[in-house]
């Protein structure tokens, strides 16, 4: 093993225990653990990476100017603070390299990097599952301890958020670590996968976040199909979601016009006030559809109305919709960015054809995390970028050679 390949192995054994302990923490600090493998691995990834990006411009270049678009948007914002635009400026790059890392590493650091990946999973989904089974008792009295909360049902809301931010993070890891398992056979590594899967479902339901059971089960699908028809699947996941992003605004202003208020009212209160959500969105899409209102207008609008005898917040701090949340806040400019980005991406995947492990792993983490930012999360929410770019790089150390 090189020096250079001993000093890329030092760095994830190092911050891979690290990103795991922190997922279970409720993944907020996964956004620095993960930037901070791409940091110290970058010295390694200057030369490879500025060749690959010669050999293929048009997805880096797009990414680039995606991303520079966004931050440029803040100029009109409302929004008085710039953190997102050094978040997104920042850390983006740094989540790349900690993912194109991974993709560096070759058998020899991957022989030991395989076992603490594998070990992690294992431990965050004993983890999720005894919480969510039991009532949430560590992070409950870890609330009182660390920030001396008294009453039990502050303590148990703060809980839950956490956990279910840190389910999302699990569930995107679980995936490719749960096939590795399943593919090596035996009994005692398909007991693994299995136990896997029954904490990814038990995560998913246990933390009272219903886009997590969709975004498991998206994630599954995808699997099964990557399995069988490996570059497609990648192809029609990133082109079906750059059409979404780019055609949301006509495909959620007829989902909220067809679906009449006497059905809306019988849906679990969740999804009404998403639909409450999607339709003040569309509204400030149609006052400023080019240019958008700005990186993070969203957290400055607060605009009440009466839902179910409830006071509530029209948009609560975002879209709650990857595409309306992009449209809103970047326009039409940054919806035909952020959508030519990914079929770039999908473009370079049918280019790289990886096998049927790789592209099953890859495509559970992405569709998770797709339809997790499609249905709850603001998308420029840097903890989940990280937490994908985390499961992304253990996907290539732990399927890459099966793929």
């Amino acid at each position: 093993m090189t020096l250079a390949a001993r000093y890329r192995l030092g760095v994830l054994l190092v911050y891979a225990p690290i990103c795991f302990m922190l997922a279970g923490a409720g993944g907020l600090g996964l956004s620095a653990s993960v930037a901070s493998i791409g940091l110290l691995a970058l010295p390694l990834l200057t030369g490879p990476g500025w060749r690959a990006a010669r050999a293929a411009p048009l997805a880096p270049g797009l990414a680039i100017a995606a991303i520079a678009w966004f931050c440029i948007s803040h100029a009109w914002s409302v929004h008085p603070r710039a953190d997102e635009v050094y978040k997104l400026a920042l850390l983006t790059p740094l989540y790349v390299a900690a993912v194109y890392a991974c993709v560096q590493t070759g058998e020899g650091e991957a022989r030991f990097a395989r076992p603490v990946l594998l070990a992690g999973a294992l431990g965050l989904g004993a983890f999720f599952a005894f919480e969510a089974l039991a009532g949430l008792p560590i992070a409950v009295a870890l609330q009182g301890l660390l920030h001396g909360l008294t009453d039990p049902e502050g303590a148990l809301g703060i809980a839950m958020r956490r956990l279910s931010r840190g389910a999302t993070a699990f569930i995107m890891l679980a995936g490719p670590a749960g096939l590795w398992f399943w593919l090596k056979g035996g009994y005692a590594s398909r007991s693994a996968a299995l136990f896997l899967l029954a904490a990814s479902a038990i995560a998913a339901s246990g933390f009272g976040v219903e886009a997590n059971i969709v975004a498991l089960a998206g994630g599954l699908v995808a699997m099964a199909f990557a399995l069988r028809w490996p570059r497609a699947t990648l192809v029609v996941i990133l082109a079906g979601s750059a059409l979404a992003v780019l055609a949301s605004p006509l495909i959620m202003g007829a989902l909220v016009a067809l679906i009449p208020d006497s059905v809306a009212e019988r849906l679990p209160l969740s999804w009404h006030w998403r639909l409450e959500i999607w339709s003040y969105a569309l509204e400030r899409i149609a006052q400023q559809p080019v240019l958008g209102q700005g990186l993070d207008a969203g957290r400055t609008l607060s605009e009440t109305v009466m839902l179910r005898g409830m006071e509530i917040e029209r948009m609560p701090i975002h879209a709650h919709h990857a595409g309306l949340h992009i449209w809103m806040e970047t326009g039409a400019i940054g919806a035909l960015l952020a959508a030519g980005s990914l079929l770039a991406l999908a473009r370079s995947a049918w280019r790289a054809a990886p096998g049927g492990p790789l592209s099953a792993g890859l495509a559970f983490a992405g569709s998770v995390w797709l339809i997790s930012v499609m249905l709850g999360y603001g998308v420029w929410q840097e903890w989940h970028h990280g937490a994908l770019a985390f499961a992304l790089g253990s996907a290539f150390i732990l399927l890459r050679r099966r793929g």
